[in-house]
């Protein structure tokens, strides 16, 4: 009875990781989709750069996230994984953007820059890394629990 009790309680565990991965997937998506469209000139909105390459990053971590959730809305446990990997690369990409914030900002500091726009600096990238880090205690826990099992 208990063991059937924490099998449940992680398959809902594992359904909630599929509702914010498909959440945050869709998100990464939009706002890559977005970027893309931006370079061409089809669209021309402030907070969202015109920036081929960081748009397309953000449609592969868009895939990934997509994936690990319709891995898990299947009932598949690998789907898991395409969550953490989904998770690490937001990680990386968000860090990224902070590093060139950063950087431009020393610029500024330095003389080197007449302006610092503090908007364009923080772009959607890095704001979305903070939400998928949000994931990162929870899929520890629900790792280890998936190798006790």
């Amino acid at each position: 009875m208990q063991e059937r009790r924490e099998e449940s309680k992680l398959e809902l565990e594992l359904k909630g990781f599929a509702v914010g991965s498909a959440v945050l997937g869709a998100a990464y998506a939009a706002l890559g989709v977005l970027e893309v469209v931006s370079v061409a000139g089809g669209f021309s909105f402030e907070p969202v750069p015109a920036d081929a390459a960081g748009g397309l990053c953000l449609l592969v971590v868009a895939a990934t996230f997509l994936l690990g959730a319709k891995e898990l809305l299947e009932g598949r446990t690998l789907g898991i994984s395409f969550v953490v990997v989904g998770v690490a690369l937001a990680a990386v990409f968000g860090l990224l953007y902070v590093l060139i914030a950063v950087a431009h900002a020393l610029m500024f500091v330095l003389g080197e820059a007449e302006e610092l726009s503090l908007l364009a600096e923080l772009r959607p990238e890095i704001w979305l890394a903070l939400a998928a880090a949000a994931m990162a205690p929870y899929l520890r826990r629900a790792l280890k629990e998936l190798r006790a099992i």
